[in-house]
């Protein structure tokens, strides 16, 4: 059984990205001339990131090829995250599905992301980075108690529609309490929606190295 993205309400990805911190590669701007044949450098200075640089010539594109270079270049170059990919094409930005999916199949960004945009059926594999079915099943016994069978499908869409709002545990690499105490700051964009975290630490936490297996506070 496939799960669709109709089983997660779209609010929770854009409330895991909407005043969070995404980095992005800040390219400064300083306006030179020249002083008695030397640079000379004037006070102004302005920030633009490389997200706002490309999105000209991603909506200039004229197919799906020249926007997946574009923006596997841009990946591959740490120019970029995934989450600027969400936001860009949240915003309507020219980012077809074809190219979300390419970019998921190279693995610059992740499966969530293609599924989520098109509508194609959510698997397990899409949530690896928080969701486990065995240890899922091993680590919250009212499961069982529940007469919850033990099936990835069954235990995937526990995890989705019941799980990830109780704060359950379903990955040894990802522990809701610890992520929360280590990022505490995170709560004034997340809220108080379980769920969001795991969203978060999928489309940002993991690849940008925010620690939920330990606590920081112990080391």
């Amino acid at each position: 059984m496939l799960f669709h993205h109709s089983g997660i309400p779209k609010r929770i990805l854009a409330l895991a990205l909407t005043g969070a911190s995404v980095i992005s590669l800040g390219l400064p701007v300083q306006a030179a001339s020249k002083v008695d044949g030397s640079d000379y450098q004037s006070g102004y200075s302005q920030t633009i990131s490389m997200k706002t640089l490309l999105i000209p010539a991603l909506n200039a594109a004229a197919d799906a090829k020249s926007v997946t270079r574009q923006l596997t270049n841009a990946l591959a170059y740490r120019q970029i995250t995934q989450a600027d990919i969400f936001e860009m094409r949240s915003e309507g930005v020219n980012i077809p599905d074809e190219t979300l999916k390419a970019l998921s199949d190279e693995g610059y960004i992740s499966s969530y992301i293609y599924k989520y945009f098109s509508g194609e059926a959510f698997t397990a594999d899409d949530f690896a980075d928080v969701f486990n079915a065995a240890y899922y099943y091993g680590a919250n016994p009212e499961l069982m108690e529940a007469g919850v069978a033990y099936d990835e499908d069954t235990l995937l869409q526990d995890f989705l529609t019941v799980g990830m709002s109780l704060g359950r545990q379903a990955s040894a690499d990802f522990n809701l309490a610890y992520f929360k105490a280590n990022y505490p700051e995170l709560a004034e964009s997340l809220g108080d929606v379980n769920a969001n975290y795991y969203i978060y630490y999928i489309l940002y936490g993991k690849s940008n190295g925010l620690v939920a297996d330990r606590l920081l506070s112990d080391e």
